[in-house]
């Protein structure tokens, strides 16, 4: 019998045959979103480096104040996350400050894309319907131009990491992780308390099937560990912040750029997921799905309100935190789209439905130069109007689509009405609201 090295003992060991197939799963899930990600970060990068004015040609000397006024200023200085992942690579690479901040919101982002593709599988979601969910993430302006003037993006991509990571716990029903993660967040930057009660709610929602002192453990972390930090932290406002939203709509530049702020903030996906509420709203949810329809229903008017009273609207960011609620409700309404669009049209409708999107895309950007004529900030105006004008084309055609779909739908029950009156053997499907016939 021929010996079996002792080496190779060991590698079966723990590299055995379950768990070669494991990886090999594991690589076939997650190359596509890894892939995507790589791909939209380094269009990124050409468009901040190349194409459109970024503080990322700024000189060395200005970004080094740039993380001292973060470092100083209150309340920055309390988000210590990216100050000090920065201080330690620009210590430890020995790269410049510009290039270690970059380095750390590279490295966040590449984690970004994948937890959010397991994120969008947790919720049941296919893998192709999963990408298509990765895709609206990264190429949304807040990720894809994260770093433009005036989006200013410094902390909030931690912030998104562990929102993410916290509601993927909660939908595997793990509320002390939840807890962690959300406490986390909050250190990361306070904006994460507003996601505090659909956090709440979840955790109520999960009374029965999780014990009651790991619900509770799940919400005192934030209280006993961010909370006193906050106290001790914490000085007065700046009596400006309470103006803000006179200063946000203080005349027609001002209010462009609020408005258009807040079509790039979400753009197609402000529609998308109104769809996907009313999609919802009409059957009964699972667990995860009444997680997103409420977090989208408590969180986003939240955030937009707070982003409007207390920020400079203007900085797009402030409106992205609710991503982790409108991107799966919003596949939840293109899948329905599509769903309706494909069984009812021929192979030659498909094939025009490209150049149709084309063209309104085009009529929409076209349109943006008379809708949007005045800028207050005019920093990179171009490229803010070219995305508005991009969504407004697209928004069209999905609304067009989705008005289709229902009148079709409504004259087909109207012409389909006598004749299943006359059937005595119906049933209701309680998810539809249609009848099955026996």
């Amino acid at each position: 019998m021929t010996k079996i090295p002792i080496r190779n003992e060991v590698a079966n060991l723990v590299f055995g045959p379950f768990t070669r197939q494991r990886t090999k799963e594991f690589v076939g899930e997650y190359y596509g979103p890894v892939l995507l990600t790589a791909v939209v970060l380094a269009t990124s990068g050409l468009m901040h480096l190349l194409w459109y004015y970024s503080p990322l040609q700024l000189s060395e000397d200005i970004w080094v104040k740039k993380l001292e006024f973060h470092l100083h200023r209150y309340p920055y200085c309390t988000r210590c996350m990216q100050n000090y992942a920065t201080l330690l690579v620009h210590q430890y690479l020995s790269l410049p400050i510009r290039e270690s901040f970059m380095v750390v919101q590279g490295v966040l982002t590449m984690i970004l894309g994948p937890l959010f593709y397991r994120y969008l599988r947790l919720l049941r979601l296919s893998k192709m319907w999963s990408h298509v969910g990765l895709f609206l993430l990264m190429t949304a302006y807040p990720i894809l131009g994260a770093h433009f003037a005036p989006t200013y993006t410094w902390d909030d991509i931690w912030m998104y990491v562990f929102g993410v990571l916290c509601f993927t716990a909660l939908a595997r029903r793990e509320p002390i992780k939840a807890g962690i993660y959300f406490t986390l967040g909050c250190f990361a930057r306070d904006q994460m308390l507003l996601f505090m009660p659909i956090l709440g709610l979840s955790l109520w929602w999960l009374r029965g099937q999780c014990s009651a002192k790991r619900l509770l453990a799940s919400l005192v972390l934030p209280a006993a560990l961010y909370l006193p930090y906050r106290v001790l932290v914490s000085q007065a406002e700046d009596p400006k912040r309470w103006k803000l939203l006179l200063f946000n709509f203080g005349d027609i530049g001002r209010s462009t750029d609020t408005i258009v702020s807040m079509i790039v903030a979400f753009g197609l996906l402000w529609l998308l997921c109104t769809v996907g509420l009313m999609i919802l709203r009409r059957r009964p949810m699972l667990f995860p799905e009444r997680m997103i329809f409420w977090g989208t229903v408590i969180t986003v008017p939240l955030m937009t309100a707070a982003t409007l009273l207390f920020t400079l609207a203007r900085e797009t960011r402030m409106f992205f935190p609710p991503f982790v609620f409108v991107i799966p409700l919003s596949i939840v309404a293109l899948r329905k789209v599509w769903e309706s669009v494909s069984s009812r049209c021929s192979p030659f409708t498909l094939m025009l439905i490209p150049t149709a999107v084309a063209v309104c895309i085009v009529v929409g950007v076209a349109c943006g130069e008379e809708l949007f004529p005045e800028w207050d900030f005019r920093r990179n105006a171009l490229l803010r109007r070219q995305i508005a004008g991009v969504h407004v084309g697209a928004a069209w055609v999905i609304l067009q689509g989705w008005i289709i779909f229902t009148l079709q739908k409504h004259i087909s029950g109207i012409s389909r009405r006598p004749k299943d009156s006359l059937r005595s053997g119906s049933a209701i499907d309680p998810r539809t609201g249609g009848t099955n016939g026996r």
